[in-house]
């Protein structure tokens, strides 16, 4: 399962989920989120214990061996990171690393859209909210031939950059990887677009920096345009990233274009409801009441030097907090 660690607490006892639960509703979290090795027991804990600080739980349960995506809403949890359990539920004992023999008889490519209509249909009655983040199957589907986009700051990760070192790491194991999780791109779109199309909740994400070239920030374009490829519309595919996806998180002042609201905008060249692609061509971006062209805001990165510094910073409170335990 794995240590812990400063983004994550391991463990198979409940009341420890609780104090964990506790201590982060101290220092102001928002969200818990919980991973597939929880067992049941401590998934249980950790949404009674989030459920009196008002925190809602997130899980990505992808590699769940035991649970489904209708068992943990069922607890409570009402974030689903890349629709995961949602495959478990339907096809009960698989799960990624299982032996796929026993499985051949799945048609991930065209998976049953009834018994996925039928499942969207009860796990709507959860009101749980999806996040795909369906890019991150579609690059290792796609593998070799990625998406990715060519600029100055793709150009500047060319060499010795620790994204770059960690997604040819990935590469070493394409295979394993597209058949965990790149085969599961169809199934995940479809389950997006139904969920939506029932009324559900489907908000744009990325997992970035997870897997293959996810590249920050731009990795969510990429979203969008898989989006408006499955059925949303380009206007529907902007508000998974803008009003509905603050609407999903309670946030009332962002989001929208609209006086009194958070005025931090991008400006495009182009009209993305006539093409979504568009949202690539960014003329300017206001942020804080100020305008900047994208030489000004890269002008602020701080140099390799000054993150270290920060993160070793970081490290040191992290290891007196530890200590003092």
């Amino acid at each position: 399962m794995g240590a812990d660690s400063f983004g994550n607490l391991v463990t198979e006892d409940p009341e420890e989920a609780r104090k964990e639960v506790r201590r982060q509703a101290e220092v102001g979290a928002k969200f818990i989120k919980l991973y597939g090795w929880a067992n049941k027991e401590v998934m249980k804990a950790t949404v009674d214990e989030a459920k009196k600080f008002n925190l809602e739980v997130s899980c990505d349960i992808i590699h769940s061996k035991e649970l489904n995506a209708l068992d943990v809403a069922k607890f409570g949890v009402t974030w689903f990171e890349h629709a995961s359990g949602f495959a478990q539920a339907l096809y009960p004992g698989w799960y990624p690393s299982a032996d796929q023999t026993e499985w051949s008889h799945i048609n991930w490519d065209e998976p049953d859209e009834n018994k996925i209509k039928e499942l969207c249909e009860q796990m709507i009655q959860y009101n749980v909210k999806l996040c795909p983040t369906i890019v991150l199957s579609d690059q290792a589907e796609r593998y070799p031939e990625v998406w990715y986009p060519k600029n100055k700051i793709t150009n500047s990760l060319e060499e010795g950059n620790i994204l770059i070192d960690h997604w040819k790491a990935m590469e070493s194991n394409i295979e394993g990887v597209k058949e965990q999780v790149g085969k599961l791109t169809k199934f995940t779109k479809i389950i997006a677009k139904t969920y939506y199309d029932l009324g559900g909740t489907v908000v744009a994400g990325t997992d970035t920096p997870a897997l293959l070239y996810t590249f920050p920030g731009m990795a969510l374009h990429r979203e969008l345009e898989i989006f408006n490829e499955i059925g949303f519309t380009e206007l529907e595919s902007l508000q998974a990233a803008t009003i509905h996806a603050a609407q999903s998180i309670n946030l009332e002042n962002i989001g929208v274009i609209k006086e009194g609201y958070i005025a931090d905008l991008v400006i495009l060249s182009e009209n993305p409801l006539k093409a979504i692609r568009h949202t690539t061509d960014i003329h300017r971006i206001i942020k804080g009441g100020k305008l900047y062209s994208q030489d000004e805001i890269l002008a602020h990165i701080p140099s390799e030097e000054d993150m270290n510094n920060k993160i070793s910073e970081f490290q040191e409170k992290w290891d007196a907090y530890m200590d003092s335990k």
